[in-house]
């Protein structure tokens, strides 16, 4: 409440005297310069006033939510650290409430001030922590969270680093912050998790969990988090060599994830035990975008409500599953990176409300393009190929959908020429991108009329054909 009242009684007074600007003499004089009299100018009032009602209105639900978000009057206690070294500039350690920037009427001014002030004897910043910000910085040798006197009572911690390898990691004693109900530790390389993060029950963020090369079981202090939300990324899951120690972290069971990212590294000793492991790491059904990195299992699980699936670097991966269409019906994004086992899609076809579809570095799979049968994908607008060394003239004709808006292909070594069938088949294409196809050129037709966006880079003979003006833009053959 502490919050609201502070921003709703300055926007109250702000409103104020903006009201009283707008019948000011000068204001009105204006108006009348402009053939606009006082009844006009009462009405424009009265309409002004309305409006300034819904910001307000919008304004409160904002100040609402941002109260909610942290905690009512801990906000103050945010405090954010810059580098190994303590600030020249302190921050005062007497009362956090300053009596002098509160503003509002008299009456709404005691009570802000007896709300801040309540239930808090000491309102020592380095008591009151709450809300901690770490940046590290270049120069930055502390490698090390200052000290707070009550960690206890910290609910955020944000780790931010325009060098993510500065920070090598984690205080020992993260199992203290029984409070801490965000961690955001994106961009780091940390090698692994403190122990005892299971302590941590009220954790309601945690951006990612890394898993040490001894201490592969500690995956199961993510079971004893129920309330995890928002992304997940779990890194170094080739640490993880007892399936059970994956079916305890119990990702299922957190409903309130929408991301979920897994991790391996590509060099596993014995891929059956980590296949094992993947089977038992089943993702809630709340999860709309599933990433897999390193590895692939035929029992993979994913969800039924799931939207986007990523799949990169699976060396193992031969096959899809054959019955993709049943049980992902929701599909609607689908990028397969780097997998160059993987020979075709599912015989039973893909997901039918495909709308984005990318094949990068996958020469098996493109290899036998003539039986991906994506006529049926009647919603795919999306297409994108890269890094591959089998192309030579690309699309074939009905190899696509006439359904694709955009098509991008990217770094072909081998590409000669863009197939003016195959664009013209697609009746729908308003956007091709063709980068870093170093040998391709334009078809002696030009480009099909549909086509009204094109974007060439790295791709000296198209652009040499276009600086030359020999076929300039889409072309009627």
């Amino acid at each position: 409440m502490a919050l609201a009242l502070i921003g709703e009684s300055i926007l109250a007074a702000v409103l104020e005297v903006l009201m009283e600007r707008i019948v000011s003499p000068a204001i009105r004089d204006f108006f009348k310069s402009q053939k606009i009299d006082d009844e006009e100018l009462k009405k424009l009032k009265a309409r002004m006033r309305k409006g300034v009602r819904e910001v307000q209105i919008e304004l409160t639900k904002i100040l609402q939510n941002l109260e909610e978000l942290v905690d009512q009057k801990d906000v103050l206690g945010l405090i954010e650290r810059i580098g190994g070294e303590p600030s020249l500039r302190r921050t005062p350690t007497t009362s956090l409430v300053d009596e002098s920037v509160v503003y509002g009427r008299a009456a709404e001014k005691e009570a802000i001030m007896k709300l801040l002030l309540e239930g808090d004897d000491s309102g020592k910043t380095t008591e009151r922590t709450r809300h901690l910000s770490y940046r590290a910085t270049k120069d930055d040798s502390d490698q090390t969270f200052m000290a707070i006197k009550n960690p206890r009572l910290l609910r955020t911690l944000l780790c931010q680093s325009g060098w993510p390898s500065q920070l090598v990691e984690l205080p020992a004693n993260m199992g203290s912050l029984i409070n801490l109900r965000h961690l955001d530790i994106q961009h780091t390389k940390l090698p692994e998790m403190p122990l005892q993060m299971g302590k941590l029950t009220k954790l309601r963020k945690l951006t990612d969990f890394f898993i040490g090369k001894q201490s592969g079981s500690s995956i199961k202090e993510l079971g004893k988090v129920h309330h995890l939300s928002g992304a997940l990324s779990v890194w170094n899951l080739q640490n993880v060599t007892d399936a059970q120690d994956a079916f305890e972290a119990n990702l299922k069971g957190k409903e309130h994830l929408e991301k979920l990212e897994l991790i391996w590294d590509c060099d596993m000793d014995n891929s059956l035990v980590h296949e094992r492991v993947l089977e038992q790491l089943q993702p809630p059904v709340t999860v709309k975008i599933l990433s897999i990195n390193g590895l692939w299992s035929k029992g993979t699980p994913v969800a039924p409500n799931l939207k986007e699936l990523k799949l990169r670097s699976c060396s193992n991966l031969k096959s899809l599953p054959e019955n993709m269409r049943s049980f992902l019906p929701s599909l609607e994004k689908l990028s397969i990176f780097h997998c160059p086992r993987l020979e075709s899609f599912p015989a039973g076809g893909l997901p039918s409300k495909l709308e984005g579809l990318a094949i990068w570095g996958c020469d098996k799979l493109v290899a036998g393009r003539t039986q991906w049968d994506l006529q049926s994908l009647h919603v795919l607008s999306r297409f994108s190929i890269a890094e591959s060394d089998v192309l030579e003239c690309f699309p074939e004709e009905t190899l696509l959908p006439s359904s694709l808006t955009h098509l991008e292909i990217r770094t072909q070594k081998n590409l000669k020429s863009l197939n003016y069938k195959g664009l013209k088949h697609l009746t729908s294409l308003r956007e091709l991108t063709v980068m870093n196809c170093m040998e391709v050129s334009m078809p002696e037709e030009g480009l099909p009329p549909s086509i009204s966006s094109v974007t060439i880079w790295q791709c000296p003979l198209l652009e040499k054909e276009c600086e030359m003006g020999m076929r300039e833009g889409p072309k009627v053959p």
